[in-house]
């Protein structure tokens, strides 16, 4: 009796370990990604209790699926590189919802381990599909370039910057991937997606496009290639000749990358903006570069674009716009402080 008893309290040890190791904690809470899941008697009592969620809806009806409120997708970040293995395993599983949320836990998790399985993941869908997002239900492709970019080593780097130099349907995702990465090689590419509009339509025109986002998380090293872009503009062709479309293309790379400079807020992008605004060109779109390049001299602050600024307000020929370099100058004097604000601001000339 005593050797039964001991084995049972035994086998009860075993499996309460079992059940708090990492692998068959990580296969309960995938388990609950499963769309299709639907919880028995027992689980039932214990979502009641608090010890289980209750069943995910799918993808496309959950807001909070892949973000920092999917609290499924929480779970198995809290436990740490442990679940690598565990999760590596899952992104073969037959539920969508499984093998994304094992993709996305990975990239949060980090850490160079997945990076090849990741890397043989993305090649072997590639081709599924012409769908922006990948996968034959969009589900494989984009997944493990966002995990490729959160992870960011040189190995994640190479596999991403492949994929963009190629043709596809995956750019949007490469561009924000290439971003979170922080690998430095990534800013001549982007830079010349932002300038070439390469696949992605009129995305890349404003700042809070993928790109200008993308770059704007290197900060202060993207600024040498944007600036380019802005020396392309500058050297395009003389004040009042008719811009072709190419060259217009240029003008609307430029416009796009003084807001992103803006954002970044680099002082290098100070001398060739004021360039900009000194420029006498009744061009619409270089007027609208201008008033651009106004601005973005307002955001950062330097008192060496005043007189290149009041200079505005006091053109007769209606070049750029008056109302649009007040601004900028008040803007820029409350940022210089209360010395540069106690100088009076010029009136726009009568038009």
């Amino acid at each position: 009796m005593g050797v039964v008893a001991a084995a049972r309290i035994c086998a009860g040890m075993w499996g309460w370990g079992h059940y708090k190791s990492v692998d068959a904690r990580v296969n309960r809470i995938l388990h609950q990604a499963r769309s299709d899941w639907s919880p028995n008697w027992l689980e039932q009592r214990l979502i009641s209790w608090g010890f289980l969620d209750p069943p995910t809806q799918s993808l496309f009806a959950d807001d909070t699926f892949g973000s920092d409120k999917d609290r499924i997708l929480q779970a198995l970040v809290d436990l740490g590189p442990a679940a690598v293995p565990t999760l590596i395993e899952a992104m073969a599983d037959a539920n969508s919802d499984v093998r994304r949320r094992a993709m996305f836990a990975l990239g949060r998790i980090g850490g160079s381990r997945a990076t090849g399985p990741l890397i043989a993941h993305l090649d072997s869908h590639w081709n599924d599909t012409n769908s922006m997002f990948g996968g034959a239900d969009g589900t494989d492709v984009w997944p493990a370039i966002e995990a490729l970019g959160r992870i960011g080593d040189r190995a994640a780097g190479d596999a991403l910057l492949v994929r963009m130099a190629g043709k596809g349907d995956h750019r949007y995702s490469l561009v924000m991937a290439l971003g979170a990465s922080g690998d430095p090689r990534a800013i001549p590419v982007l830079a010349r997606v932002l300038s070439e509009r390469i696949g992605m339509a009129d995305m890349t025109l404003t700042e809070d496009g993928p790109c200008g986002m993308a770059l704007r998380k290197f900060g202060p090293t993207a600024v040498e290639p944007l600036l380019e872009m802005l020396a392309r503009a500058n050297r395009r062709r003389l004040p009042g000749d008719e811009p072709t479309s190419d060259e217009s293309e240029v003008e609307w790379q430029c416009i796009a990358a003084i807001e992103v400079l803006a954002a970044i807020g680099d002082a290098r992008a100070v001398g060739p903006l004021i360039e900009i605004v000194n420029e006498r060109d009744k061009d619409v779109i270089r007027i609208y570069a201008q008033d651009e390049a106004a601005m973005a001299l307002g955001v950062l602050g330097d008192e060496r674009a005043i007189g290149p600024l009041e200079a505005i307000l006091k053109d007769k020929e209606g070049f750029s716009s008056p109302d649009v370099a007040k601004a900028a100058l008040v803007r820029l004097r409350k940022r210089l402080g209360h010395r540069a604000a106690s100088q009076p601001v010029s009136q726009p000339a009568a038009r």
